[in-house]
C-alpha cells in the first residue's frame, strides 16, 4: 500500500488535529499555522502536484503558497504561441493524450502529454524528498505516428514561478463595501513574498552558465531555491537572424537571438493578478513578435556552425525580452529545443537564506539531478509497481498485464488529479433565511477555507464536487489512508455552520476563472440544495477497517495498520474521529430539518430533493432537474412540489444513518439511536414508495418501489433511482423487490447493456431524452454500488443468491472489459459510456468516479456494506 514513513505519523496527526479543531470552530487553516507545524517535518512535504487544473504544475498545501510549473508551444509551427499548453483543455490546444502513468499520491509521479498531429510526446517525472527537496526532469520524444512530423521539431518550454493570493473576491468586495474600509487591501503593500532571479552562481562541479537560477521568499513558504539546468540533449546551435543580414559566426544584426541560450522575464504584478501568468506570457510574446515583424517580415533561422541557412523555415518564433525585477511576483523562462530533449528543474526549500555556493546547495543538487535522480524515478517507479501488486493482487483475479497496468493508471490519475485550492463559496442566498441577512451582502460570501481535494476531470471539473468526492475517496483510501483522511478532514472543514457543505467548490480567483461558461451559474451555491452524503462512504471504510486492525484480524503490516497507529499513538487519535463525528451527526441534521416531503398536515412525510424547479428544465424533453440528486436530468415528476417524496434520497438518509453506526464507535459514541433510526426509515420505505396502483401512475409499475409526485401518483421510471434499495443494501435478502429488481438488471431491453447497467431502461419513454446525462448512458458509480450489494450481501444468502453471482459475474466482466478497451482505443477514462457501442462520452480524462474500475477488477466493496 501507499502509505507514509513512521516517523511522520506525529506531524500528520497534529496536521489533522487543527484542521478538526478548524472543523469545530469554523477558523479557517492559514499558513502561519501550518508553517508552525512544519517544525516537525520538512517544508518538503507540503508540496505536491495539487494544480491538477495545468499539465504540470505544483504547490504547497497552504494558502497563498508560491507555485511553479511548466507551460510550452512548438516553437516550430507559426502563431503556435497562441494556444499554450499550460491549462488542460478538451483537445483544442492539440493535445490528444494526457495521463498519469505512476503517481504515488506523495513523492513521485510519472506523466505523459502527446500531440499526435505534431509527433511530439513529452514526458514529466517528478521526485520528492524530505530535506531535500523536489526533482523533475521534461523529456521531449518524438511519436513515430505522428503525422505532420518535421525532421527536426522545436518546443519552447516555458517554466514559470509566481506568488498571488489564492482569494482577492472578498478583499476587492471590501473597497466596495463600507463594512470592509477596516480590511486590509490586496495590493502589494501586504506582499506575500517575492521571486528573484540570480544573474551568475558559481558551482564548483559544474558549468552552470545557461542554468537559469531564482531564489526568493514567501510568508506561505519561506525561503527557497530553483534552477532550470542546462539541457542535457536538444540543445540548439542556432541563431535567428534577419534574411538580410549576413550572419558571420558572433555577429548579428540587432534581431540575432541564439536559440541556444535561456531567456526570461520578471515582473512585479499585483498579488490578485499574478495567477494570470499564461495571459502575461501571451501579451509579452505577441509585443516582442509585433517587433520582429516589424523589422524583418521573413527571418529564417541559420546554423551558426555551418554558416548556412537551416532547412526548416519556422517564420517568427517569438522570445522573451530579458526584464528583471528584483521583488518580483511572477518570473518566466523560456528554452527553446529541438526533439528529443531532455532538461531537468530543481526547487529545494532552503528554510534560511544561504549561501549559493556552499556544500548544504550543492549536494541537494546532485542528489536531485543527472544518474542520481534517474536512480530515484528507478526506485520510486518499481515501489510504486510493487506497492500496486502487494494492495490489489489483480495477477491473481486472472487479468492481463495490459488491463492490469491500465488499472493502474486509473490509480495513478486519481491521485495526480488531488488539488488544493484555497478561497470563499459564493452563495445565490444567504445561509439565513431572514430579510436584514440578505440585505448585507458579506452573508452571501462563506469564510475562507482549504481544501484538498481530488477531481473528477482536470480539464472540466478541476475543483471540488461533494457526490464525486465520496467515491474518490473510496480508492484513495484503499491506497493511502491517511492521505484518505486527510482530504475528508478539510472536507468536513468546509462544511458550513448549519451543516450544509457547498457540493460544488469553486475556491480562488483562478479557479473561478476557469469555470465552463456553459455552468457559470454553479459559481454560486444554494445553501438549501443537497447532494448525496457520499462522504460517508470512505469514513466508513477507515472506521471499519480500523476496527478491524484494532481486533487483530490483521497481522500483516500494512497502511491501514499504520492508519491505526496514527489514530492510537498521539492522544489526539481519538479527538480527531470525535470532531469528526460530531460534524457527521451536524450533515446528517440538516439533512433531516431541510430535505423533507410533507403530508397534506405539513408533517414529515419522506424526503425530498430541494431544488426542483419548473424553471430548470432539460434541453431535450422539458423535465425539471434535479441537481441535488446528482443523476440531473433522470425523469421525476413533471410538478415540483412540497409534498413530493424521492426514493434514492429515502435510501441515502437510511444507509447513512446505518453507516454512522460504524462510524461512531471510533469516536467513542453510543449508536443505539443512530440504529433505531436507520431501522425506522428502512421499515419506512415500502410504505413510502411502493407504487399506489393508481391508473394514473407515471411510468412502468411493477413489483418496484418507487418516486412519489405529491398528488396521489407513483412515478415510476425503471433505472438507477429504482436501484438504490438494493444498490445500498437496504432490503432483507428474501424480500421480494430484491427479484424484481434483479429481473430488471438481466432485461437486454431495460438496464442490461452488455457495457453495464444503463441509467434509464430502454423502454422508458424518456429514454435518451433530457440532457442525455443520466437517461441511458452507463455511469459507473452506480454501477459499483450494485456491485458491491450483489458480493457483499445478496449472492451470499437468500432465494435470490444464484441469479445474484451470476449477474455479478456478467455485469462485472463486461463493464471491466469495456473500459479496458476503451483505455485501449482512447487512451483515457471516460465520464460516462455509451449503451450502445460502449464508446466513451462527454468529458475525457475523466479520471475521478470512473476509475472505480480498479475495485471493481480487485472486488473491493469496503464501505458501501
Amino acid at each position: 500500500m501507499g502509505g507514509v514513513d513512521c516517523n511522520k505519523f506525529d506531524f500528520l496527526c497534529v496536521v489533522l488535529f487543527v484542521i478538526c479543531i478548524s472543523i469545530e470552530s469554523h477558523v479557517v487553516l492559514g499558513s502561519d499555522i501550518l508553517y508552525l507545524l512544519s517544525g516537525n517535518a520538512s517544508q518538503v512535504d507540503l508540496w505536491g502536484t495539487f494544480r491538477p487544473q495545468t499539465y504540470f504544475g505544483m504547490r504547497a498545501k497552504v494558502p497563498n503558497s508560491l507555485q511553479f510549473g511548466f507551460t510550452w508551444f512548438v516553437a516550430s509551427k507559426e502563431n503556435d504561441y497562441e494556444r499554450l499548453r499550460n491549462y488542460v483543455s478538451s483537445g483544442d490546444d492539440g493535445v490528444t493524450r494526457f495521463s498519469w502513468l505512476a503517481h504515488d499520491g506523495r513523492n513521485y509521479g510519472h506523466e505523459i502529454v502527446e500531440e499526435e498531429r505534431n509527433g511530439v510526446r513529452i514526458h514529466f517525472e517528478w521526485i520528492k524528498e524530505s530535506d531535500v527537496g523536489i526533482g523533475i526532469r521534461i523529456k521531449g520524444e518524438s511519436l513515430s505516428a505522428g503525422s505532420n512530423n518535421v525532421e527536426t521539431q522545436m518546443i519552447s518550454i516555458l517554466p514559470y514561478l509566481f506568488v498571488a493570493r489564492d482569494e482577492s473576491f472578498v478583499e476587492r468586495l471590501s473597497e466596495l463595501n463600507e463594512q470592509g474600509k477596516h480590511r486590509k487591501s490586496a495590493s502589494n503593500e501586504d506582499s506575500l513574498g517575492f521571486i528573484q532571479q540570480l544573474d551568475d552562481i558559481s558551482f564548483q562541479s559544474r558549468d552552470t552558465q545557461t542554468d537559469i537560477h531564482w531564489t526568493g521568499n514567501t510568508k506561505a513558504n519561506g525561503p527557497f531555491y530553483a534552477s532550470l539546468r542546462q539541457p542535457k540533449s536538444g540543445l540548439l546551435h542556432l541563431t535567428r537572424a534577419s534574411r538580410r543580414t549576413k550572419l558571420r559566426k558572433g555577429f548579428g544584426s540587432i534581431l540575432s537571438q541564439d536559440l541556444s541560450h535561456s531567456y526570461s522575464v520578471s515582473l512585479s504584478l499585483p498579488l490578485t493578478e499574478s495567477w494570470k501568468y499564461e495571459a502575461a506570457i501571451k501579451t509579452i510574446l505577441d509585443e516582442v513578435k509585433a517587433v520582429q515583424e516589424k523589422e524583418d517580415n521573413q527571418p529564417e533561422i541559420y546554423d551558426e556552425e555551418v554558416e548556412e541557412a537551416f532547412q526548416t523555415r519556422t517564420g517568427t518564433i517569438p522570445i522573451l525580452k530579458e526584464h528583471r525585477d528584483d521583488k518580483a511576483t511572477l518570473s518566466i523562462a523560456q528554452r527553446i529545443l529541438s526533439v528529443p530533449f531532455e532538461l531537468e528543474f530543481v526547487f529545494i526549500p532552503t528554510m534560511t537564506q544561504i549561501d549559493f555556493g556552499s556544500e548544504w546547495l550543492t549536494s541537494r543538487i546532485t542528489a536531485l539531478t543527472g544518474d542520481k535522480l534517474t536512480e530515484k524515478f528507478m526506485h520510486k517507479k518499481m515501489a510504486f509497481e510493487r506497492n500496486f501488486q502487494e494492495t490489489y493482487q489483480l495477477d491473481k483475479k486472472g487479468y492481463s498485464l495490459e488491463s492490469i497496468q491500465i488499472a493502474q493508471y486509473a490509480l495513478a490519475n486519481v491521485l495526480g488529479g488531488i488539488g488544493f485550492f484555497h478561497g470563499s463559496t459564493l452563495l445565490s442566498e444567504p445561509l439565513q433565511n431572514s430579510q436584514r441577512a440578505k440585505d448585507d451582502i458579506n452573508n452571501l460570501i462563506l469564510p475562507n477555507v482549504s481544501l484538498l481535494t481530488a477531481t473528477p476531470s482536470r480539464h472540466s471539473f478541476a475543483r471540488g464536487f461533494l457526490w464525486d468526492e465520496g467515491f474518490h475517496q473510496l480508492l484513495i483510501a484503499s491506497w493511502d489512508p491517511l492521505l484518505s483522511f486527510e482530504c475528508l478532514s478539510y472536507w468536513f472543514s468546509s462544511c458550513a455552520s448549519t451543516g450544509w457543505i457547498p457540493r460544488e467548490q469553486a475556491l480562488g480567483d483562478e479557479i473561478r476563472n476557469l469555470f465552463p461558461s456553459h455552468v457559470k451559474q454553479f459559481i454560486m451555491q444554494d445553501p438549501n440544495i443537497a447532494n448525496p452524503p457520499t462522504l460517508l462512504l470512505p469514513l466508513r471504510r477507515l472506521a471499519k477497517e480500523l476496527q478491524r486492525v484494532n481486533s487483530n484480524k490483521f497481522t500483516q503490516e500494512n497502511a491501514y495498520s499504520q492508519f491505526s497507529l496514527v489514530s492510537s499513538r498521539v492522544s489526539c487519535g481519538h479527538f480527531l474521529w470525535k470532531v469528526l463525528s460530531q460534524r457527521l451527526q451536524q450533515i446528517l441534521s440538516w439533512f433531516e430539518n431541510t430535505q423533507i416531503s410533507y403530508s397534506s398536515n405539513g408533517d414529515w412525510n419522506g424526503y425530498r430533493w430541494i431544488g426542483r424547479h419548473t424553471s430548470k428544465v432539460a434541453s431535450n424533453g422539458n423535465m425539471p432537474l434535479t441537481f441535488a440528486s446528482g443523476l440531473d436530468d433522470y425523469p421525476r415528476a413533471l410538478v415540483p412540489n412540497e409534498r413530493e417524496r424521492h426514493l434514492d434520497l429515502h435510501c441515502w438518509m437510511s444507509w447513512a444513518w446505518n453507516a454512522s453506526t460504524d462510524i461512531l464507535p471510533c469516536a467513542g459514541e453510543e449508536t443505539i439511536s443512530a440504529s433505531k433510526r436507520a431501522e425506522r426509515l428502512v421499515s419506512l420505505l415500502e410504505p413510502l414508495h411502493r407504487p399506489s396502483k393508481n391508473m394514473g401512475d407515471i411510468g412502468s409499475v411493477g413489483n418496484l418501489l418507487c418516486d412519489f409526485d405529491g398528488q396521489g401518483q407513483s412515478v415510476c421510471h425503471e433505472g438507477y433511482v429504482t436501484l438504490y434499495p438494493l444498490a445500498l443494501a437496504l432490503l432483507p435478502v428474501d424480500s421480494p423487490y430484491v427479484g424484481s429488481i434483479l429481473k430488471l438488471i438481466d432485461d437486454d431491453n431495460k438496464l442490461h447493456s452488455g457495457y453495464g447497467l444503463r441509467s434509464l431502461s430502454k423502454n422508458d419513454p424518456f429514454y435518451q431524452r433530457g440532457d442525455g446525462y443520466w437517461t441511458g448512458p452507463i455511469w459507473v458509480p452506480i454501477n459499483y454500488l450494485v456491485l458491491a450489494s450483489l458480493h457483499e450481501k445478496y449472492m451470499k444468502e437468500g432465494p435470490y443468491m444464484e441469479i445474484a453471482k451470476q449477474l455479478y459475474s456478467t455485469i462485472r466482466e463486461q463493464l471491466v472489459s469495456n473500459i479496458v478497451m476503451e483505455y485501449q482505443r482512447t487512451g483515457f477514462f471516460w465520464e460516462q459510456y455509451s449503451d450502445v457501442d460502449g464508446h466513451g462520452q462527454r468529458t475525457r480524462g475523466f479520471s475521478g468516479w470512473s476509475s472505480l474500475i480498479l475495485l471493481i477488477m480487485a472486488e473491493d466493496y469496503s464501505g458501501v456494506v
